[in-house]
């Protein structure tokens, strides 16, 4: 009889002689895990289970619905994303060219340029010069071609229904003008030195004017792209003035809204009934949800003072008074306080807000002091943080600090320079 030892040491033999085998996890389950990392902000651990899923997809797996191809695509898509919220900008554009090589085999449906125009959109925003204008007009092509598309499919099947097409529709154009615009930006910035890099800027730019909103003006992004293409122009430089308050027009109820929050911009009268205060606080909170990016509205606020600038040395010149100089200041003071609301750790738009109250005729000095102290003890902050990070720090870690510094020390005396200015200008004589 086998004692109890002996058992055991055949059940451990066989354990030996019979390893336990891989159990392959189903794909369902890998892309789950990575949409749930990718959720909870676990980019790392995400960009690893969408690599795991395109190359369970490449090996024949799939899940039931699209095509392996176009679920390789999605996943590739995602992948991308991911890389470039870590900095992975080279691993990024890689998949989506191979997402796009995958999708060049498709049936060219709506799906098909909506997808294609999207990743192409993306290239474009991760390359330079000709690489980014050639991703950029290829992304153009496609979004030109899902219009026309869509436009067919509402000819021939009226029992699509209205507000569906429409909400489509709106949502091209504005993925047309996008793209028009940001082909307009390369001809301003990377690619200013092509030939008649003007011409094509203002050609393209007019084709993104003919995109209506639904106020019937053209969209906030064309408005403003057009501001700068005439602030680059020094024989309509004046023009900017109007483009970019066009622009801000579109926003105004939203920015107004927000900074009333933080005390800068003064609620308008409206009438006493409490039904009418409800309405437009109603209205308020609406259009504040729908403003353009922090980044975007950071732009429009520069623009606004710089075209303010420029019309002050107009009207200096010619001595007549400007009356747009004001309207570019205050507007510039409403979305910086829209700004503020949403995010006031940001240095650059208290700096922004000292100059813009410096700006107003006349100047309120006092507020511009309160501001621009503000923005110096944020940047000595910064720089008693970076000194302290440096004394620690080697190698390249050590550069890029010192090179934050530097930058750092180049904003402090700006900010310097122009509270000199106005602490002199609120001194008694």
């Amino acid at each position: 009889m086998r004692t109890k030892a002996a058992r055991s040491a055949k059940k451990a033999r066989g354990r030996k002689n019979n390893p336990k085998r891989n159990v392959e996890v189903p794909l369902e389950e890998v892309l789950k895990a990575a949409e749930a990392a990718a959720t909870a902000f676990d980019i790392e651990n995400g960009i690893q289970l969408y690599a795991k899923a395109a190359s369970l997809l490449r090996q024949g797996r799939s899940i039931p619905g699209e095509t392996r191809e176009w679920q390789l695509v999605r996943i590739l898509e995602k992948l991308g994303e991911l890389k470039v919220s870590v900095g992975d900008q080279d691993g990024a554009v890689q998949d989506f060219r191979e997402a796009i090589r995958l999708l060049e085999q498709e049936e060219k449906t709506l799906k098909f340029y909506d997808t294609y125009s999207s990743l192409s959109m993306y290239i474009g925003q991760l390359c330079v010069e000709d690489e980014a204008r050639a991703a950029y007009e290829q992304g153009v092509l496609c979004l030109e071609s899902c219009m026309k598309l869509a436009q067919q499919e509402l000819a021939t099947d009226p029992g699509i229904s209205n507000p569906t097409i429409n909400s489509q529709m709106q949502d091209l154009s504005r993925k047309l003008c996008l793209a028009y615009c940001a082909v307009a930006e390369l001809y301003l910035t990377d690619l200013c030195y092509d030939e008649d890099a003007e011409g094509k800027c203002e050609a393209v730019l007019e084709k993104a004017m003919q995109i209506k909103d639904t106020d019937g003006e053209p969209l906030v992004d064309a408005l403003q792209t057009m501001a700068s293409l005439r602030l680059s122009q020094t024989s309509r430089r004046l023009e900017a003035a109007a483009c970019v308050l066009r622009a801000y027009e579109k926003m105004r109820v939203g920015c107004e809204a927000l900074a009333q929050l933080v005390g800068i911009s003064e609620p308008k009268d409206i009438n006493d009934s409490e039904s009418n205060v409800e309405s437009v606080e109603l209205q308020n909170v609406d259009a504040a949800s729908s403003l353009p990016e922090f980044e975007f509205r950071c732009q429009t606020a520069k623009l606004l003072l710089e075209c303010a600038d420029i019309s002050k040395g107009e009207s200096a010149v010619s001595g007549s008074p400007d009356q747009q100089a004001e309207l570019c200041v205050v507007a510039a003071i409403a979305v910086l306080g829209s700004l503020l609301a949403e995010n006031d750790e940001v240095v650059e738009i208290w700096f922004l807000s000292g100059c813009a109250f410096a700006s107003k005729t006349p100047p309120q000095i006092d507020l511009a002091i309160y501001y621009l102290r503000r923005s110096m003890e944020m940047l000595l902050d910064i720089k008693k943080s970076l000194e302290q990070e440096a004394g620690f720090a080697e190698g390249e870690d050590k550069q890029e600090i010192e090179e934050q510094l530097a930058q750092n020390e180049a904003l402090l005396s700006d900010v310097q320079s122009k509270l000199q200015q106005a602490e002199t200008a609120a001194t008694p004589r």
